[in-house]
């Protein structure tokens, strides 16, 4: 018996209706899978920025406790771990006194061929390189005849380029300055900053290394610490603020800051960074 054309449609009808919801099903799928995603995206975002208002508030937090005036409340620049709650964060905060590093934009050459000596370079390829810095940031000492690490040598190393005669913008910038290798620059590269205000740092602030090379160049120079302000009640420091909230949204924020009274509102930022590590 043939099934009746009434029937037969209606079967149909149900096989569309029967696919119709599987794919009614599908898209609420995605629209759910798709929302929640959009949920997390947000919220990751929203941590995100929970984690480094805070950190940045922690660096302002150091700051207020560095300037204070009573010595059982001031923070030292010693490295201490000083742990704090901003918000929902928990912020964890050290403070680096860098007064005691060279500035390699400041330091006169028998400093740096000093520091330079203290991790191993040869005496005379110290000098050079010494030599070769001051003409990198220095217009007129490049200029100079027979200047080392002038034009000139530039050319005869096969460089498509020569001493800027301008402050280096960053650490890295001094690859390129002729004679330094990689290793000599991450042998002196923990013991330099951009942002000491001084030719000569802090004796009292220095590193056993940069102390030695401040004995050294003293011997050669006028005395070191004669030309040294007393940076240790006005430091320049280094502050590294870590902001963790519920969910495990991460923030670093890492700050360099020169504390004196004499500077407006009695702190100036000098740099202001993320760190991703």
């Amino acid at each position: 018996m043939k099934p009746d054309r009434a029937e037969a449609r209606s079967g149909f009808a149900l096989v569309i209706v029967l696919w119709g919801l599987v794919l009614i099903g599908l898209v609420i799928t995605q629209l759910t899978a798709g929302g929640r995603f959009q949920t997390r995206i947000a919220g990751n975002e929203a941590g995100a920025a929970t984690a480094a208002a805070a950190a940045d508030g922690g660096i302002h937090e150091a700051v207020f406790y560095l300037t204070q005036a009573d010595r059982r409340l001031r923070w030292e620049p010693d490295g201490q771990v000083h742990r704090l709650s901003i918000g929902r964060a928990d912020v964890t905060i050290r403070v680096f006194d860098i007064s005691g590093l060279i500035n390699p934009n400041l330091a006169p050459p028998p400093l740096l061929a000093a520091l330079l000596r203290g991790v191993g370079v040869p005496s005379g390829q110290a000098a050079t390189l010494a030599a070769a810095i001051v003409c990198w940031r220095d217009p007129s000492a490049a200029a100079r005849p027979g200047a080392v690490g002038g034009e000139a040598d530039y050319r005869a190393a096969g460089k498509d380029y020569g001493p800027p005669g301008a402050p280096m913008e960053n650490l890295e910038e001094m690859g390129r300055i002729l004679g330094m290798t990689p290793a000599i620059l991450a042998a002196i590269r923990p013991h330099l900053s951009l942002r000491v205000p001084s030719d000569y740092p802090s004796p009292m602030a220095a590193d056993p290394l940069v102390a030695r090379a401040l004995a050294e160049a003293s011997r050669t120079t006028e005395t070191a610490s004669a030309r040294t302000p007393g940076v240790r009640g006005n430091p320049t420091v280094r502050i590294i603020a870590s902001a963790v909230v519920a969910g495990g949204s991460r923030f670093v924020r890492d700050a360099v800051v020169r504390v004196s009274p004499s500077l407006q509102n009695g702190f100036q930022i000098l740099d202001w960074d993320q760190r991703t590590d």
